[in-house]
Protein backbone atom coordinates (compact mmCIF):
# COMPACT_ATOMS: atom_id res chain seq x y z
CA UNK A 1 0.00 0.00 0.00
CA UNK A 2 2.38 2.24 1.27
CA UNK A 3 5.03 1.59 -2.17
CA UNK A 4 2.60 2.07 -4.55
CA UNK A 5 0.87 4.99 -3.00
CA UNK A 6 3.93 7.22 -3.39
CA UNK A 7 5.10 5.76 -6.39
CA UNK A 8 1.90 6.34 -8.31
CA UNK A 9 1.99 10.02 -6.78
CA UNK A 10 -1.15 9.76 -4.87
CA UNK A 11 -2.38 13.09 -3.71
CA UNK A 12 -2.23 12.33 -0.18
CA UNK A 13 -0.48 12.72 3.47
CA UNK A 14 0.77 9.36 4.29
CA UNK A 15 1.72 9.57 8.09
CA UNK A 16 3.20 7.03 9.83
CA UNK A 17 3.57 6.38 13.43
CA UNK A 18 7.08 5.07 13.92
CA UNK A 19 7.28 3.01 17.63
CA UNK A 20 9.50 0.12 16.03
CA UNK A 21 7.49 -2.51 17.69
CA UNK A 22 4.06 -4.27 16.73
CA UNK A 23 2.42 -2.81 19.75
CA UNK A 24 -1.08 -5.29 19.41
CA UNK A 25 1.10 -7.73 19.65
CA UNK A 26 2.66 -6.80 22.72
CA UNK A 27 6.57 -5.85 21.98
CA UNK A 28 7.60 -7.67 18.59
CA UNK A 29 10.14 -5.82 17.11
CA UNK A 30 8.65 -3.76 13.71
CA UNK A 31 10.07 -3.70 10.41
CA UNK A 32 11.60 -0.12 11.52
CA UNK A 33 13.88 -1.37 14.83
CA UNK A 34 16.98 -0.29 14.76
CA UNK A 35 19.61 -3.07 14.81
CA UNK A 36 20.95 -3.59 18.40
CA UNK A 37 18.05 -2.35 19.66
CA UNK A 38 16.24 -4.92 23.03
CA UNK A 39 12.74 -5.69 23.39
CA UNK A 40 11.20 -5.43 26.91
CA UNK A 41 12.24 -8.83 27.41
CA UNK A 42 16.28 -8.08 26.50
CA UNK A 43 15.97 -10.07 23.25
CA UNK A 44 18.65 -7.89 20.81
CA UNK A 45 17.07 -6.97 17.58
CA UNK A 46 19.94 -8.55 14.58
CA UNK A 47 17.62 -7.32 11.72
CA UNK A 48 18.78 -3.89 9.81
CA UNK A 49 15.81 -1.56 9.88
CA UNK A 50 13.83 -0.19 7.03
CA UNK A 51 14.18 3.43 6.46
CA UNK A 52 10.74 4.58 5.39
CA UNK A 53 12.02 8.09 4.47
CA UNK A 54 14.80 6.72 2.07
CA UNK A 55 12.28 4.65 0.85
CA UNK A 56 9.83 7.49 0.35
CA UNK A 57 12.31 9.49 -1.39
CA UNK A 58 13.25 6.85 -3.64
CA UNK A 59 9.48 6.44 -4.81
CA UNK A 60 9.03 9.67 -5.73
CA UNK A 61 7.40 11.02 -2.73
CA UNK A 62 7.42 14.91 -3.34
CA UNK A 63 6.81 16.14 0.36
CA UNK A 64 9.04 13.97 2.19
CA UNK A 65 10.05 14.79 6.34
CA UNK A 66 10.53 13.37 9.63
CA UNK A 67 9.26 14.61 13.32
CA UNK A 68 9.25 13.08 16.98
CA UNK A 69 5.77 12.87 18.44
CA UNK A 70 7.27 15.22 21.91
CA UNK A 71 7.91 18.01 19.35
CA UNK A 72 4.99 19.69 18.80
CA UNK A 73 6.07 23.02 17.14
CA UNK A 74 7.83 21.25 14.65
CA UNK A 75 5.54 18.26 14.16
CA UNK A 76 2.75 20.67 14.04
CA UNK A 77 3.52 22.40 10.46
CA UNK A 78 4.65 19.75 8.83
CA UNK A 79 1.26 17.81 9.05
CA UNK A 80 -0.47 21.07 7.93
CA UNK A 81 2.29 21.50 5.02
CA UNK A 82 1.35 17.99 3.73
CA UNK A 83 -2.17 18.65 3.83
CA UNK A 84 -1.90 21.73 2.15
CA UNK A 85 0.84 20.02 -0.60
CA UNK A 86 -0.36 18.93 -4.07
CA UNK A 87 1.01 15.21 -4.45
CA UNK A 88 2.20 12.03 -2.61
CA UNK A 89 3.44 13.80 0.63
CA UNK A 90 4.78 11.36 3.13
CA UNK A 91 6.11 11.98 7.25
CA UNK A 92 7.95 9.58 9.18
CA UNK A 93 6.46 10.53 12.59
CA UNK A 94 9.00 8.40 15.27
CA UNK A 95 6.31 7.56 18.01
CA UNK A 96 7.17 5.69 21.21
CA UNK A 97 5.19 2.97 22.45
CA UNK A 98 4.02 2.48 26.15
CA UNK A 99 2.14 -0.29 25.90
CA UNK A 100 3.75 -3.24 27.13
CA UNK A 101 3.66 -6.23 29.98
CA UNK A 102 2.71 -9.20 28.39
CA UNK A 103 5.51 -12.02 29.15
CA UNK A 104 4.94 -15.55 29.96
CA UNK A 105 3.63 -16.32 33.34
CA UNK A 106 2.34 -13.01 34.08
CA UNK A 107 -1.39 -13.28 35.40
CA UNK A 108 -1.90 -9.51 34.21
CA UNK A 109 -0.52 -10.57 30.37
CA UNK A 110 -3.66 -10.53 27.68
CA UNK A 111 -2.83 -14.36 27.04
CA UNK A 112 -3.54 -15.54 30.65
CA UNK A 113 -6.36 -12.76 31.11
CA UNK A 114 -8.10 -13.87 27.78
CA UNK A 115 -7.88 -17.72 29.13
CA UNK A 116 -9.71 -17.07 32.13
CA UNK A 117 -12.09 -14.26 31.19
CA UNK A 118 -15.75 -15.03 31.61
CA UNK A 119 -17.17 -11.29 31.34
CA UNK A 120 -19.17 -10.51 28.26
CA UNK A 121 -16.53 -8.68 27.22
CA UNK A 122 -13.14 -8.04 26.99
CA UNK A 123 -11.35 -5.01 27.98
CA UNK A 124 -7.43 -3.73 27.95
CA UNK A 125 -6.12 -1.04 30.02
CA UNK A 126 -2.95 0.66 29.81
CA UNK A 127 -1.23 2.66 32.71
CA UNK A 128 -1.09 6.51 31.18
CA UNK A 129 2.43 7.77 30.73
CA UNK A 130 3.24 11.26 31.30
CA UNK A 131 3.63 12.61 27.37
CA UNK A 132 7.69 12.98 26.44
CA UNK A 133 7.93 17.03 24.88
CA UNK A 134 10.90 18.76 23.38
CA UNK A 135 11.92 22.32 22.76
CA UNK A 136 14.73 21.93 20.39
CA UNK A 137 16.22 24.64 18.35
CA UNK A 138 17.51 24.08 14.91
CA UNK A 139 20.90 22.69 14.13
CA UNK A 140 21.11 20.74 17.29
CA UNK A 141 21.15 17.31 17.93
CA UNK A 142 18.94 16.24 21.63
CA UNK A 143 18.99 13.43 23.32
CA UNK A 144 15.42 11.89 24.29
CA UNK A 145 15.24 9.18 26.82
CA UNK A 146 11.77 7.15 26.15
CA UNK A 147 9.48 5.65 28.72
CA UNK A 148 11.72 2.03 28.46
CA UNK A 149 15.17 4.15 29.09
CA UNK A 150 16.24 3.47 25.77
CA UNK A 151 17.48 6.55 23.90
CA UNK A 152 16.84 8.57 20.92
CA UNK A 153 19.77 10.77 19.04
CA UNK A 154 17.32 13.51 17.72
CA UNK A 155 19.25 15.72 14.93
CA UNK A 156 16.86 19.06 13.69
CA UNK A 157 17.57 20.26 10.10
CA UNK A 158 19.38 23.48 10.12
CA UNK A 159 17.41 27.07 9.39
CA UNK A 160 19.19 27.00 5.88
CA UNK A 161 18.85 23.63 4.74
CA UNK A 162 17.67 22.99 1.06
CA UNK A 163 14.35 20.45 1.03
CA UNK A 164 14.55 21.00 -2.75
CA UNK A 165 17.31 18.70 -3.38
CA UNK A 166 16.27 15.14 -3.55
CA UNK A 167 19.60 13.30 -3.75
CA UNK A 168 20.64 16.03 -1.54
CA UNK A 169 18.32 15.05 1.23
CA UNK A 170 19.04 11.05 0.74
CA UNK A 171 22.95 12.08 1.34
CA UNK A 172 22.36 14.13 4.61
CA UNK A 173 20.14 11.55 5.91
CA UNK A 174 22.55 8.38 5.33
CA UNK A 175 25.08 10.93 6.75
CA UNK A 176 23.75 11.10 10.10
CA UNK A 177 22.31 7.79 10.06
CA UNK A 178 25.95 6.79 10.35
CA UNK A 179 26.50 9.03 13.40
CA UNK A 180 23.54 7.26 15.15
CA UNK A 181 21.23 10.49 14.79
CA UNK A 182 17.88 10.57 13.40
CA UNK A 183 16.96 13.68 10.76
CA UNK A 184 14.03 15.86 11.79
CA UNK A 185 12.07 18.08 10.03
CA UNK A 186 11.08 19.03 6.52
CA UNK A 187 13.88 16.79 4.42
CA UNK A 188 12.23 17.00 0.19
CA UNK A 189 9.63 18.90 -1.16
CA UNK A 190 9.52 19.18 -5.18
CA UNK A 191 8.59 22.83 -5.71
CA UNK A 192 7.05 22.14 -8.83
CA UNK A 193 4.60 19.32 -7.75
CA UNK A 194 1.88 21.62 -7.36
CA UNK A 195 2.14 22.17 -11.37
CA UNK A 196 0.66 19.15 -11.44
CA UNK A 197 -2.56 20.54 -11.74
CA UNK A 198 -1.98 23.43 -13.44
CA UNK A 199 -0.28 21.31 -16.50
CA UNK A 200 -2.71 18.48 -16.65
CA UNK A 201 -3.96 20.07 -20.19
CA UNK A 202 -7.60 19.74 -19.12
CA UNK A 203 -10.02 22.82 -19.16
CA UNK A 204 -10.02 24.75 -16.00
CA UNK A 205 -11.90 27.37 -14.14
CA UNK A 206 -11.36 28.89 -10.90
CA UNK A 207 -13.19 30.44 -8.25
CA UNK A 208 -11.11 32.88 -6.50
CA UNK A 209 -11.30 33.71 -2.56
CA UNK A 210 -12.51 37.14 -3.85
CA UNK A 211 -15.91 35.90 -5.59
CA UNK A 212 -16.06 33.56 -2.34
CA UNK A 213 -16.13 36.30 0.49
CA UNK A 214 -18.68 38.70 -2.02
CA UNK A 215 -20.80 35.91 -3.45
CA UNK A 216 -20.86 33.09 -1.33
CA UNK A 217 -21.55 34.80 1.93
CA UNK A 218 -24.82 33.45 3.56
CA UNK A 219 -25.75 36.39 6.35
CA UNK A 220 -27.36 35.55 9.29
CA UNK A 221 -30.56 36.06 8.45
CA UNK A 222 -30.04 33.77 5.69
CA UNK A 223 -28.54 31.19 7.66
CA UNK A 224 -32.13 31.91 9.81
CA UNK A 225 -34.42 31.28 6.67
CA UNK A 226 -32.27 28.10 6.00
CA UNK A 227 -32.85 26.84 9.76
CA UNK A 228 -36.33 27.71 9.07
CA UNK A 229 -36.77 25.05 6.70
CA UNK A 230 -37.11 22.22 9.22
CA UNK A 231 -35.16 19.33 7.69
CA UNK A 232 -32.60 17.22 9.14
CA UNK A 233 -30.04 18.63 6.59
CA UNK A 234 -30.86 22.09 7.09
CA UNK A 235 -30.39 22.21 10.77
CA UNK A 236 -27.64 20.32 10.73
CA UNK A 237 -26.06 22.75 8.00
CA UNK A 238 -27.17 25.53 10.27
CA UNK A 239 -25.64 24.41 12.92
CA UNK A 240 -21.98 23.41 11.84
CA UNK A 241 -22.12 27.29 10.28
CA UNK A 242 -22.64 28.73 12.98
CA UNK A 243 -19.16 28.54 13.74
CA UNK A 244 -17.94 29.48 10.26
CA UNK A 245 -19.98 32.79 10.95
CA UNK A 246 -17.92 33.62 14.31
CA UNK A 247 -14.51 32.16 12.04
CA UNK A 248 -15.86 35.19 9.50
CA UNK A 249 -16.42 37.32 11.73
CA UNK A 250 -13.04 37.26 13.56
CA UNK A 251 -10.89 36.58 10.62
CA UNK A 252 -12.48 38.63 7.89
CA UNK A 253 -15.04 40.85 9.89
CA UNK A 254 -17.77 39.44 7.99
CA UNK A 255 -21.34 39.17 8.92
CA UNK A 256 -22.03 35.75 7.53
CA UNK A 257 -20.59 32.11 6.85
CA UNK A 258 -17.81 31.34 3.72
CA UNK A 259 -18.88 28.37 1.88
CA UNK A 260 -15.54 28.54 -0.98
CA UNK A 261 -16.43 24.66 -1.63
CA UNK A 262 -20.25 24.59 -2.08
CA UNK A 263 -20.13 27.92 -4.09
CA UNK A 264 -17.80 26.03 -6.50
CA UNK A 265 -19.22 22.83 -7.02
CA UNK A 266 -22.78 24.99 -7.79
CA UNK A 267 -20.88 26.36 -10.21
CA UNK A 268 -19.78 23.66 -11.23
CA UNK A 269 -22.83 22.13 -11.68
CA UNK A 270 -24.83 25.03 -13.11
CA UNK A 271 -22.63 27.28 -15.33
CA UNK A 272 -25.79 29.55 -15.54
CA UNK A 273 -24.49 30.96 -12.18
CA UNK A 274 -21.47 32.63 -13.73
CA UNK A 275 -22.58 36.25 -14.42
CA UNK A 276 -18.73 37.10 -15.56
CA UNK A 277 -15.30 35.43 -16.17
CA UNK A 278 -12.23 36.26 -18.25
CA UNK A 279 -9.98 34.18 -19.55
CA UNK A 280 -6.28 34.21 -17.91
CA UNK A 281 -3.29 32.82 -17.62
CA UNK A 282 -2.75 30.65 -14.95
CA UNK A 283 0.67 29.46 -12.95
CA UNK A 284 2.07 28.21 -9.86
CA UNK A 285 4.23 30.87 -8.30
CA UNK A 286 7.43 28.65 -7.38
CA UNK A 287 10.38 31.51 -7.08
CA UNK A 288 9.62 33.55 -4.16
CA UNK A 289 9.89 32.24 -0.26
CA UNK A 290 6.82 33.61 0.78
CA UNK A 291 4.39 33.30 -2.39
CA UNK A 292 5.93 29.97 -3.34
CA UNK A 293 2.54 27.59 -3.80
CA UNK A 294 0.34 30.14 -4.54
CA UNK A 295 -1.43 30.85 -7.96
CA UNK A 296 -0.32 33.52 -10.28
CA UNK A 297 -2.69 34.83 -12.53
CA UNK A 298 -2.45 37.68 -15.21
CA UNK A 299 -4.99 39.49 -14.10
CA UNK A 300 -5.55 42.51 -11.59
CA UNK A 301 -7.64 39.85 -9.25
CA UNK A 302 -4.51 39.39 -7.34
CA UNK A 303 -3.18 42.92 -6.53
CA UNK A 304 -1.37 42.10 -3.67
CA UNK A 305 0.53 38.96 -5.30
CA UNK A 306 3.54 39.97 -7.61
CA UNK A 307 3.84 37.95 -10.65
CA UNK A 308 6.73 36.43 -10.51
CA UNK A 309 6.96 35.58 -14.11
CA UNK A 310 7.09 38.51 -16.19
CA UNK A 311 6.48 37.07 -19.49
CA UNK A 312 3.04 35.31 -17.65
CA UNK A 313 0.79 37.83 -19.54
CA UNK A 314 2.54 36.63 -22.90
CA UNK A 315 1.38 33.05 -22.67
CA UNK A 316 -2.32 31.64 -24.26
CA UNK A 317 -4.96 31.39 -22.06
CA UNK A 318 -5.09 28.40 -20.13
CA UNK A 319 -7.87 28.71 -17.23
CA UNK A 320 -11.54 30.61 -17.20
CA UNK A 321 -11.31 32.79 -13.93
CA UNK A 322 -14.84 33.87 -12.71
CA UNK A 323 -15.20 37.52 -11.32
CA UNK A 324 -18.74 37.02 -10.67
CA UNK A 325 -21.25 34.37 -9.32
CA UNK A 326 -24.99 34.96 -8.93
CA UNK A 327 -25.64 35.58 -5.32
CA UNK A 328 -29.29 34.55 -5.26
CA UNK A 329 -28.81 31.48 -7.70
CA UNK A 330 -26.53 30.23 -5.47
CA UNK A 331 -28.70 30.09 -2.39
CA UNK A 332 -31.72 29.13 -3.99
CA UNK A 333 -29.99 26.08 -5.00
CA UNK A 334 -28.36 25.61 -1.62
CA UNK A 335 -32.13 25.72 -0.01
CA UNK A 336 -33.17 23.28 -2.79
CA UNK A 337 -30.36 20.81 -1.42
CA UNK A 338 -31.17 21.37 2.06
CA UNK A 339 -35.19 20.43 1.23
Amino acid sequence: QFAHAIRRGVNMAYIVENNGVYGLTKGQFSATADRGSKSKKGVTNTDNPIDLVGIALQLGATYVARSFSGDKKQLVPIIAGAIQHKGAAFIDVISPCIAFNNHAGSTKSFDYVREHNDAVNRLDVLTGRDPIEIDQDPGTVQIVEQHDGSRLALRKIDADYDPHDRLGAMTFLQKHSAQGQIVTGLLYVDPEAAKIVVNAGFDMSIVTWTETLRDGLFTSARLAELEALGTPKAKFFTDVNRASLAFARETEGLDGSLHPDALTCAVALDESLILESEDCVVDVETLGELTRGYLSVSHSILPDIEVADPALKRRPPNARVIKRIDQAGFFAAMKQALL
